[in-house]
């Protein structure tokens, strides 16, 4: 038997040795493209703000969840216009509260100690936490 055409049979000379080294390679040259793609796609700050404004429905009192639309709070905060001012974008008020934390790959946007929202490859996963944000004061 030919040892040449049987590579994986090489009992222990240099061409399994090569092999091994090969698929090593190729193992880190891989992982290495894997986190430079996700470097070069890790979201930011303005990608999270313009995703909450187009993709979700915030509602008035500042969960992702939903809540009261905006015509709502409107009809509501009008008879005490001259107390407070109207709030008619509730996705700034959520927002005025939301922490970022940027790591190598991914960004982490948090409330009240909470993890909300990660972002790696130019997308946003809503986490456990984005379901029980309190209101914002």
């Amino acid at each position: 038997m030919d040892t040449a055409w049987n590579v994986g049979l090489a009992p222990s000379g240099s061409l399994g040795i090569q092999s091994t080294t090969m698929k090593t390679l190729l193992i880190v040259v891989l992982l290495a493209a894997l986190g430079l793609v996700a470097l070069i796609t890790r979201p930011s700050k303005a990608d999270f703000e313009r995703y909450l404004r187009e993709e979700l429905v915030v509602g008035a009192d500042g969960k992702t969840s939903g809540g009261k639309t905006i015509g709502d709070v409107v009809k509501d905060q009008i008879s005490s216009f001259g107390e407070r001012g109207i709030s008619l974008d509730p996705a700034a008020a959520f927002l005025k509260d939301v922490n970022y934390h940027n790591y190598f790959l991914w960004i982490n946007v948090d409330r009240g100690g909470k993890t909300l929202y990660t972002g790696a490859f130019s997308h946003w996963w809503k986490r456990d936490g984005a379901e029980s944000v309190p209101a914002a004061t």
